[in-house]
């Protein structure tokens, strides 16, 4: 199972630090070869210590949005795949947007052998081969209300002659 990282955090995190670096390095570079460069030099610490905040800001905020995505994404891993033998008991598509774009999504109402019936929003791919009054396996996971569907494998019954 392929855990998730926060990759764009620790590119955020080494670019900013690499920026401010360069920006010290050059005020102490022109401080050092160029003594009447005192001012410009102490100028750019003073835009390092005021744009610091900001900066650490905007990483912490990143930090935070990112690791409850991620948190989730890891969580829904973990999960254990549940199985029921079901069918197919109708298909729905449901069209959004606006005037100048739109998208369709596509739901798929299962029956439980217990008699519940859960929806799902499944993929195009899907949705194009599962037929209604289909049976078969379905594979799925189900957290706090959500349901995930992972995939349906049709049950091959041979019709009488």
């Amino acid at each position: 199972m392929k855990k998730h990282h926060n990759w764009g955090g620790l590119i955020l995190v080494l670019s900013v630090s690499v920026f401010y670096v360069m920006l010290t390095v050059f005020a102490v570079w022109g401080f050092f070869y160029n003594p009447d460069a005192l001012n410009t030099a102490k100028q750019i610490i003073v835009f390092e210590v005021l744009t610091i905040w900001i900066a650490i800001l905007l990483v912490v905020h990143h930090f935070k949005r990112k690791s409850r995505r991620i948190a989730v994404k890891n969580t829904l891993l973990t999960l254990s795949e549940q199985t029921s033998e079901v069918s197919v008991v109708s298909k729905s598509k449901k069209t959004i947007g606006d005037r100048y774009s739109t998208s369709s999504v596509f739901y798929i109402t299962f029956e439980m052998p217990d008699g519940e019936r859960k929806n799902f929003q499944v993929i195009h791919d899907k949705y194009a081969t599962i037929e209604k009054d289909d049976v078969g396996t379905l594979i799925y996971k189900e957290v706090n209300g959500f349901l995930f569907f992972i995939d349906f494998k049709r049950k091959h019954t041979t019709a009488p002659r």
